[in-house]
C-alpha cells in the first residue's frame, strides 16, 4: 500500500480542522481533528507544532482562497460598478458554497490566536480590492470615510446576503444581486 504523502496529510488535516472548527468551535481538541483527518495525533503535531500554528495556517489558507476567488479574472477594463459586481458575486457565491470555511474564517477573524503577521500575510493580494473600494466611494455618500468603515459595511452586507443565499438556494442569484445593489447604492 503506498504511503500518503506529507502534503496530502497536511491538506487532510486542514480540511478536517475546518470541518471540526465549523461544528465544534476553535476550542475543539486537536485529537478530534486528527481523528477526523484519519491520521495519528502525532502527525498533526509533525505538521503543526502547536494548535496556534494550525489556526494561523488555516486562517491564511481560507483568507487567500476568498481573495483569489473574489479577484479571479476580474474585468479590469470594465467600469467600476461592473468590477465591483464581479468581485461581489464571486465572493457571495463562494460563501454560499463553502459554509464550513466561512464559519471557520469568521471565528478565526476575531481570534486572539491569529497573529498580526498572519493577518498581513493572509491579506496579500487584496490591495486591488481596497483600491477599487476607494475609487467606488470617492464621489459617493461615504467619501472621506476610513476604508475600514467601508469594508465593515461591505462584509456585514455580504454576510447577510450569503445567509439568505444559503437559506433560499433557489433564489441565491436574486439575493446576491439585491445585496450588491444595496451596497452599490450605499457607496456610490
Amino acid at each position: 500500500m503506498p504511503r500518503i504523502q506529507k502534503e496530502d496529510k497536511k491538506a487532510a488535516l486542514v480540511a478536517a480542522a475546518i470541518r471540526v472548527f465549523a461544528s465544534q468551535g476553535l476550542g475543539a481538541p486537536t485529537a478530534m481533528i486528527a481523528k477526523e483527518a484519519d491520521v495519528a495525533n502525532g502527525t498533526l503535531f509533525n505538521n503543526f507544532p502547536t494548535k496556534t500554528d494550525l489556526l494561523n495556517y488555516v486562517y491564511i489558507q481560507i483568507k487567500q482562497e476568498v481573495i483569489e476567488t473574489a479577484i479571479g479574472d476580474a474585468p479590469v477594463d470594465a467600469d467600476l460598478k461592473q468590477q465591483a459586481y464581479y468581485m461581489w458575486s464571486r465572493w457571495t457565491r463562494w460563501g454560499a458554497a463553502n459554509p464550513d470555511k466561512r464559519r471557520t474564517l469568521a471565528m478565526l477573524c476575531v481570534s486572539d490566536e491569529i497573529s498580526e503577521e498572519t493577518r498581513r500575510v493572509a491579506g496579500q493580494g487584496a490591495d486591488c480590492i481596497g483600491d477599487m473600494l476607494t475609487r467606488c466611494v470617492a464621489n459617493g455618500h461615504l467619501r472621506g470615510q476610513p476604508l475600514t468603515f467601508v469594508t465593515s459595511i461591505l462584509e456585514a452586507l455580504a454576510n447577510m446576503t450569503i445567509d439568505f443565499m444559503i437559506e433560499n438556494p433557489d433564489e441565491a442569484d436574486k439575493h446576491s444581486d439585491l445585496g450588491f445593489e444595496t451596497f452599490w447604492r450605499a457607496i456610490s
